[in-house]
């Protein structure tokens, strides 16, 4: 007489999730594997997928790789989830394609995680989710907190890095011909649309430590649209001496 074996931790976090998931079961996407910071997903592109130029929509591919990764980093049975990625659509999904997200976790340390996702179609890579940004900004949070948190020393640095930089903030913001063309399409948010929550993140890691979030400025620099001052020069003349000094020279 046989007996099926015992269902794993990754398989009962993923059968629990599953009966909540509305969005991934709503859109017919189907958890196919899950180990420990590893899961396979896949979803058929439907009708009611693709846009204006009758390809699957970007915005759902990016959801396709992100339920594959929610279902990897959550295997281990803590409550998991993502501040951002980042992806490349590399090609795209078609009518009738059936798309398959493979997530496997790259490196994880305490509160943080870095996880790749790749998305194929029946033939090949449609896109490349990659470095969850929620490493890096969690990596970040964690310098300033040691930093304010540290030496007399280490302390008036941070704060006088944050009182030099913190006019540059509304650049981080402010929505050129790019950021308006990407958001009337569909293809992403535009940069004003991102300054609540970015303001929500700094003020949480901000108060641990005692510092507060500049009151925002009327100057708004030109460096994202091309236009620089002259410290432009300098900086690109430092990058470039080593190819002038030695033309040709290679690693």
């Amino acid at each position: 007489m046989s007996h099926s074996p015992e269902p794993s931790l990754a398989e009962r976090v993923r059968d629990a999730m599953w009966a909540n998931d509305h969005a991934v079961r709503g859109l017919g996407m189907q958890v196919l594997a899950v180990g420990a910071g590893t899961a396979t997903v896949s979803m058929a592109v439907r009708h009611d997928m693709v846009n204006g130029h009758q390809l699957c929509h970007g915005g759902l591919i990016a959801t396709l790789a992100d339920s594959a990764f929610a279902y990897a980093c959550n295997a281990y049975n803590e409550v998991t989830v993502a501040s951002g990625f980042a992806i490349e659509l590399l090609a795209p999904g078609q009518l009738g394609d059936v798309l398959t997200a493979r997530c496997v976790e790259v490196s994880k340390s305490g509160r943080t995680g870095v996880y790749d996702v790749e998305v194929h179609n029946q033939h090949g890579i449609a896109g490349k989710a990659l470095k969850e940004a929620r490493y890096h900004q969690q990596h970040a949070a964690d310098w300033v907190l040691r930093l304010a948190d540290g030496t007399d020393a280490s302390r008036q640095r941070v704060d006088a890095a944050l009182a030099a930089l913190a006019r540059y903030i509304p650049e981080l913001f402010a929505d050129d011909a790019a950021d308006q063309a990407a958001a009337a399409n569909g293809w992403g948010p535009a940069r004003a649309a991102l300054r609540e929550a970015w303001e929500a993140e700094v003020t949480v890691v901000f108060s641990e430590c005692g510092l507060a979030l500049p009151a925002a400025g009327q100057f708004v620099s030109t460096g994202s649209t091309g236009v620089h001052t002259e410290h432009m020069g300098r900086i690109l003349a430092e990058l470039q001496y080593l190819q002038r000094a030695y033309p040709g020279g290679v690693w």
